[in-house]
């Protein structure tokens, strides 16, 4: 489920570019950048996003179903920081829009609700459960990949739902 510039006004457009500018400019100079200094970080960041541009590429149901990518943005949060997983989406997102899947009108709403948000929650139930929880294998990989991943998706949905609502967007078709 993906904004467009015909279900929001300019207002909110706006908004959404600036806050993620002011995202974006923090995610760049708080990155861990020490992390893609070795060969096969590159590589595997390098392999992330093409896997990213693939995930993003996949459309199912009728409809705005809602996509795999968030899968891949809680893979690359896991693995590289909120930072680099961000850093790393936009320029996929960017690529969707030069493809014309997806609106550069609505690039900032957009990647605030499928980017910033799944990486935020991916990496806020990262923090919780490495403080309360054992580390054990199997907790990282149902909790902070497949229950992360599913968190985003729900959340995403429910905020791009709400933002439209607030908008005053007619929902009657979309569901």
């Amino acid at each position: 489920m993906e904004f467009s510039s015909a279900s929001m006004g300019t207002g909110w457009l706006a908004l959404g570019a600036a806050l993620l500018l002011v995202i974006l400019l923090q995610a760049a100079r708080t990155a861990p950048w020490g992390r893609l200094r070795q060969g096969e970080m590159q590589h595997a960041y390098a392999a992330g996003c093409v896997a990213l541009m693939l995930l993003w590429s996949i459309r199912t149901g009728f409809g705005p179903a809602p996509g795999y990518h968030f899968f891949g943005v809680t893979t690359l949060t896991l693995m590289f920081g909120w930072q680099l997983a961000c850093l790393a989406a936009i320029p996929v997102l960017a690529a969707s829009c030069l493809l014309g899947t997806s609106e550069w009108a609505a690039f900032g709403m957009n990647a605030l609700a499928l980017v910033v948000l799944p990486a935020a929650v991916t990496w806020g139930l990262l923090r919780l459960c490495r403080q309360i929880l054992p580390h054990n294998f199997f907790i990282f990989i149902y909790l902070n990949a497949y229950l992360a991943a599913a968190c985003a998706m729900a959340l995403a949905t429910l905020a791009t739902a709400s933002v439209l609502a607030v908008a005053g967007t007619d929902m009657t078709g979309t569901l």
